[in-house]
């Protein structure tokens, strides 16, 4: 589904995409939400609405930034896991979002199952925390765009205007 996109986003998507399929908790604390497609038009195809749905949920991680960062956590980077983390395009959306380098990691597209191995070898063998988890390696680190950062900042903007209507509309 991603490869039509390429590796960089030239713009954002005219397509907005709440992306609460089961409810929001951070920052809305909100169990009746559910996600929204808005914007669709005659014109927007697969590649717009695909695109949506990753600025969707980048928007969502921008606003868990803005509640760490309101609670006093400072976030200068982010490592990436999962198999998303193989996109090109979806670790330049996120480094556009949120402003800061986003850093793929050797492997990371299994870190989470391997993250549980982990977990259960030392729950297994007792063995120090210290010798068992390593940090991973970072391979690469994508920056923000600078000419995208201001035009996915508008976008962030317009996009939390979407969930008051619906919170409204469905309260």
């Amino acid at each position: 589904m991603l490869a039509p996109l390429g590796d960089k986003p030239k713009a954002p998507s005219p397509v907005q995409f709440l992306p609460y399929l089961s409810g929001e908790r951070t920052p809305h604390d909100d169990a009746k939400i559910r996600g929204v497609f808005a914007g669709l038009a005659h014109e927007n195809g697969r590649d717009a609405i695909v695109q949506a749905v990753l600025e969707g949920v980048a928007f969502a991680f921008a606003d868990c930034r803005d509640a760490l960062a309101a609670a006093g956590t400072v976030i200068a980077g982010v490592d990436v896991i999962g198999g998303g983390s193989r996109s090109r395009f979806w670790l330049e959306v996120l480094a556009n979002v949120l402003g800061f380098p986003v850093f793929r990691l050797a492997d990371g597209e299994t870190g989470g199952a391997f993250g549980a191995g982990r977990l259960a070898r030392l729950a297994v063998t007792g063995e120090s925390p210290n010798l068992v988890c390593t940090p991973p390696r970072r391979v690469e680190t994508i920056e923000p765009d600078p000419i995208l950062v201001p035009a996915y900042q508008e976008a962030l903007a317009g996009w939390r205007q979407l969930y008051p209507a619906f919170h409204n509309a469905t309260a």
